[in-house]
């Protein structure tokens, strides 16, 4: 039984000998999660090369995490060469790559800064690339004076205000699509929008974690807080701070994205990062069927499907019907999406087909 599994696990952990290695790496294969935080409370107990393996599998149990990173960082080099591996692996199961960055930054050694940073503009995958900020940000709160290649974070700061102009232009594309048409403005047509939205604000978060490891003497918390308060004041304030910070035409860009002025003017003020496109029905709806995010991409296909539009079908079935055996895949199997990194995204998805 689950409860006899987890007893000898607690067992084990109390006397940790190695001839009960193999004992615990069959136990680690239980889908008891509760057995499975046993073990690796065992393994951190006493720590050894042979649970390697174990112990990364181990990062994909929320309930076991903590015990496996404590173990990991208590094997120390081997341990973070393996993880270093590890993370370059994108063979890996995205369920264990995704946790990877931030077991990585709670290693106490000078190579972690520039193993996540080699990681951070060449990742392919969307949600390994903010665990390795989140696990950046770590770092630097530990050590503030943690040299970092200011060149990769500056590639990163102009790569990611370029998204935010991306999907700025996405969506004002979207509404003028609708514009002359009413009919079109329908709740999955509001979904999109509203998920185009939802990705602004991650990308903005995206970009203040970024300027807080550029530029670490200024709190760029409290800055990204104010900038996105709804107090006029907060707002000056943080708008201050960054014009003082910021040097053109970066100031410009990122003062328009987050100024109070209607879309087109935000889009404009990134002119130097991104070149807005005018895109017709057809081109604004293909080009968000060819995004990685599932979530969006389904969206779009059903939309697609609800307006009833024989041309549009004709033009963009093929992508349409690729995108509802994407999200047919995601949900047997969440590893199977490379681009819907968060749980949030997949709240917009509405079973309608």
């Amino acid at each position: 039984s689950a409860e006899s599994r987890r007893a000898l696990a607690h067992a084990i952990a109390r006397r940790p000998e190695e001839r009960f290695d193999g004992v615990l790496r069959s136990l680690a294969a239980s889908e008891d999660p509760l057995v499975v935080r046993e073990v690796a409370a065992a393994m951190s107990a006493a720590p050894r090369r042979a649970f390697l393996e174990t112990l990364r599998e181990m990062l994909a149990v929320r309930d076991a995490r903590r015990d496996a990173r404590a173990a990991l960082v208590a094997l120390g080099e081997p341990a973070f060469d393996y993880l270093a591996r590890s993370l370059e692996d994108t063979s890996l199961p995205l369920r264990i790559r995704r946790h990877i960055p931030r077991t990585i930054s709670r290693f106490d050694t000078d190579r972690a800064g520039p193993v996540l940073l080699s990681r951070l503009n060449v990742d392919p995958e969307g949600t390994v690339r903010f665990k390795i900020l989140r696990g950046l940000g770590s770092l630097r709160r530990r050590h503030p004076n943690l040299p970092l290649d200011n060149a990769v974070l500056d590639e990163s700061i102009e790569a990611n205000i370029r998204r935010l102009l991306e999907l700025l232009d996405w969506r004002l594309s979207l509404l003028r699509t609708a514009a002359d048409a009413p009919e079109r403005i329908t709740p999955v047509h509001t979904l999109i929008v509203e998920l185009l939205e939802h990705k602004e604000t991650h990308a903005t978060e995206r970009l203040f974690r970024l300027f807080s490891l550029r530029y670490p003497r200024e709190d760029f918390k409290k800055i990204h807080r104010g900038a996105i308060s709804g107090d006029p004041k907060a707002r000056a304030s943080a708008r201050e701070l960054l014009e003082n910070v910021l040097q053109p035409p970066m100031t410009d860009a990122v003062l328009g994205l987050l100024d109070d002025i209607p879309d087109a003017q935000r889009l404009a003020a990134g002119r130097a990062y991104y070149r807005a496109e005018r895109r017709s029905t057809v081109e604004a709806f293909r080009v968000l069927l060819e995004q990685d995010s599932v979530a969006l991409r389904s969206l779009v296909a059903h939309h697609v499907v609800e307006l009833g539009d024989p041309a549009l079908r004709a033009e963009l079935g093929a992508q349409c019907d690729a995108a509802f055996a994407a999200m047919s895949a995601m949900e047997q199997d969440p590893d199977a999406d490379p681009g819907s990194a968060s749980s949030k995204e997949r709240a917009f998805v509405v079973p309608i087909r």
